[in-house]
């Protein structure tokens, strides 16, 4: 008899933390889904995907290439550069808003690519920026001074190159600059906008 009541007793504990948890679970979901569906759009133009989870598959490759020339106290150069190729395959998931990405470079489990590089976006409807920075070692090519060619191999340079991007979105309540690239938004009718734009790119080549 008491071990059928203590059994009675852990069978309706544990239902007790279900429904807790259960509770818990909606209620922060409810929270999340306001919070994602209060949008600053205007809904006849922009809104929302359906659904509460959005998966995104993306393959990225970036890379640099120069091509460059002029002429300096009388010699006449000119260079053709190209760095390492990076290609990546990334699988991201986006939940009321709140999201998480994973990228993979075969390459660098290979150890073939060993450059570096940082990218940083943000999209919102009236501001939008991208950062990016990458430090590469793997720069080579052929440079020409007059007639002397000179033949630069991975590893002889080091390159770092920064940029920086910046758009406001004046027609921001029907055009949502963010629905090109991370899809939390669908253009649900055509529209346009002036976009005031600034940007910077600084870098240098090192021996």
């Amino acid at each position: 008899m008491i071990t059928i009541v203590l059994a009675g007793l852990t069978v309706t504990d544990a239902n007790a933390q279900r429904l807790n948890h259960q509770q818990r679970r909606e209620r922060l979901d409810s929270v999340l889904a306001a919070r994602y569906y209060k949008t600053p759009y205007d809904t006849n133009y922009v809104v929302r995907p359906e659904g509460k989870l959005t998966l995104k598959v993306r393959m990225n490759q970036t890379g640099n290439t120069f091509h460059a020339k002029g002429t300096v106290n009388g010699i006449h150069s000119k260079a053709d550069l190209s760095t390492s190729h990076k290609t990546t395959f990334s699988l991201g998931a986006n939940y009321r808003g709140i999201g998480v990405a994973v990228a993979i470079n075969p390459a660098k489990w290979k150890g073939i690519y060993k450059d570096y590089e940082f990218n940083l976006n943000y999209y919102s409807s009236r501001l939008s920026l991208d950062f990016s920075y990458q430090r590469s070692e793997s720069l080579a090519g052929d440079i020409t001074r007059d007639d002397h060619l000179s033949q630069l191999e991975s590893g002889d340079l080091t390159l770092k190159v920064v940029n920086l991007a910046g758009y406001y979105t004046f027609n921001h309540r029907h055009f949502s600059f963010p629905a090109a690239f991370t899809q939390n938004y669908i253009q649900r009718r055509s529209a346009g906008s002036w976009l005031a734009g600034i940007s910077y790119q600084g870098g240098s080549i090192k021996t």
